[in-house]
């Protein structure tokens, strides 16, 4: 019994439609406006309308999503790189060393087993 695993849904206008409609709602929801909730006869389930997108809520959501997220992003893992940067040094003289040292033990034991020594024997 495998449970299916969700793709993510990386098309562009879905993503944006759904940050318009929160960043839609949360400002309805900062300006405390009442949304009108309908009572369906049938399921007794409550049906919210589409909160209204204003130009401002677009400006709001486009600078959010496409500048300041980003920027702030990028300078996050700039400097956790850059706070790193003596750390990652040490990772990779270790791991050069270590390098070295299986490399020359490989070509000691090749020599040992295609180069055997000569010693007490002849050459005809």
């Amino acid at each position: 019994m495998s449970a299916a695993i969700a793709i993510p849904d990386l098309r562009f206008e879905e993503s944006f439609r759904r940050a318009l409609l929160a960043n839609a709602k949360s400002y309805c929801e900062a300006e405390k406006l009442e949304l009108q909730k309908l009572r369906v006869s049938d399921d007794d389930e409550i049906i919210e309308p589409i909160p209204i997108i204003t130009p401002g809520i677009v400006i709001y959501t486009v600078l959010k999503d496409q500048l300041f997220m980003p920027f702030i992003q990028g300078f996050a893992s700039a400097l956790i790189l850059l706070k790193l940067r003596p750390y990652i040094a040490i990772v990779q003289n270790h791991g050069r060393r270590v390098g070295i040292s299986i490399v020359n033990g490989i070509k000691s034991l090749g020599n040992t087993i295609f180069f055997a020594p000569t010693r007490g024997l002849r050459r005809i």
